[in-house]
């Protein structure tokens, strides 16, 4: 696709996603795309891609602010440190002005000094931390590379070296996971004193190792019941030391919200380089268009002339306001009514008045004065309601969007 037929986004309105396909292990529940055990000579050869791609959308599409950078994968910290310093270096330059929000996500098997230096030096101001579980048994079946002793080694240097933000991750609902080892994660998640956490509940992805180990017997899943359970008890464990629900599974203190994932929760436009990485940004005549880069290394370094054979597609807006309502009910402030009407002309509850009304009155959403919003159940049931959202939709009658960039 060229990039020549996407208009120049809005000024101070556009974010930046950095795909590392690097691994050095794929853990048994991940499903993104990433190569683990990849040489240095590969890794240089796809961050002079990522560059080069960061500086044709800089320079062709004419922006001049980014609000927030993602750099994520697979695993950023486990590129080499000349690689990684190059990174950051190339990524700072390309930059055109500073960035109010800099996340770098990381392992703790590859959290070293070194690396936390590089981060703070090139203004990266937010580590992301997948820590998943301080319990090497539960770690052992996510397939996890860092057990308990690499985990505090990591937050170690996190406290002696980082001067940014910091976030820490966390899985629930683990199979054979007790209640009692879910209270422990957080817990010992909670004495670390950030600021932001995430709290992510398992789900079994095809095509990845504990899928095929679950539907072998080896292993079973938590039953459904006993999830919930689960889930709201450690949702009330953090919101009683003080941390709000800002997102379905994302918790912070007031003021440390992750603005970049908020930024996909409003579906607001954003860059994604890197092999694998989507960018969804406005197109002519007011369409959206979305960007899917090839999930293939050895197709991203062959040529510049092969990264730009990049699939594209427009979204209609029907589906548009199905990806608003899938991300926006995710957050606890629900979906903002004047910005909703603003992209669709027509109020919420008068596109799909029935369903509207049957959640409100089975308890699953409520109105506020600026917002639609799902309660707690209505959220952690979301996936449900989105299926029904979208068979109402599909019985709706055509959807016009009046704005959007």
């Amino acid at each position: 696709m060229d990039l020549r037929n996407i208009p120049g986004s809005h000024p101070g309105n556009n974010s930046l996603y950095i795909h590392i396909p690097f691994c050095q292990s794929k853990c048994s529940y991940c499903d993104f795309y990433s190569e683990p055990n990849v040489s240095v000579e590969i890794q240089e050869c796809v961050v002079s891609g990522i560059l080069d791609e960061i500086s044709g959308y800089v320079d062709v599409l004419e922006i001049n602010s980014i609000e927030t950078v993602f750099i994520g994968g697979g695993t950023p910290s486990a590129l080499d440190a000349g690689v990684f310093k190059r990174l950051m270096q190339g990524v700072s330059e390309r930059l055109p002005h500073t960035v109010r929000e800099w996340t770098i996500e990381a392992n703790p098997e590859t959290v070293t000094e070194a690396f936390l230096d590089t981060a703070g030096e090139f203004g990266c101001t937010r580590l992301s931390l997948g820590i998943q579980s301080f319990d090497d048994r539960l770690l052992a079946i996510l397939g996890r590379r860092a057990g308990q002793k690499e985990i505090f080694g990591a937050i170690e240097r996190i406290n002696k070296k980082w001067k940014g933000e910091v976030s820490g991750d966390i899985i629930t609902g683990i199979p054979s996971q007790t209640q009692a080892e879910a209270n422990d994660d957080i817990t010992r998640l909670l004495s670390l004193r950030w600021d932001h956490y995430s709290m992510y509940s398992l789900t079994l992805e095809p095509d990845t190792p504990l899928f095929d180990t679950i539907h072998s017997g080896k292993l079973e899943m938590t039953p459904a019941e006993i999830l919930e359970l689960h889930w709201f008890k450690t949702v009330q464990l953090l919101l009683g030391r003080g941390y709000t629900q800002y997102e379905i599974s994302n918790y912070a203190k007031p003021g440390f919200e992750c603005r970049h994932n908020m930024r996909y929760w409003t579906m607001e436009p954003y860059i994604g380089v890197g092999p694998g990485a989507v960018s969804t940004l406005p197109g002519k005549n007011n369409t959206i268009v979305r960007i899917h880069n090839l999930p293939s290394v050895h197709g991203y370094i062959q040529s510049r002339q092969d990264r730009e054979k990049m699939n594209h597609e427009i979204v209609s807006p029907k589906e548009f306001l199905l990806e608003n309502l899938m991300m926006g009910f995710r957050l606890g402030a629900g979906i903002q009514k004047k910005v909703f009407q603003q992209r669709f002309t027509v109020p919420l509850d008068e596109i799909v008045p029935e369903m509207w009304k049957t959640w409100k009155k089975n308890n699953m959403a409520c109105d506020a004065d600026d917002a639609w919003k799902l309660t707690a159940r209505g959220r952690y049931l979301l996936d449900s309601l989105l299926y029904e959202a979208a068979e109402q939709l599909r019985k709706a009658g055509p959807v016009k969007l009046a704005f959007w960039g």
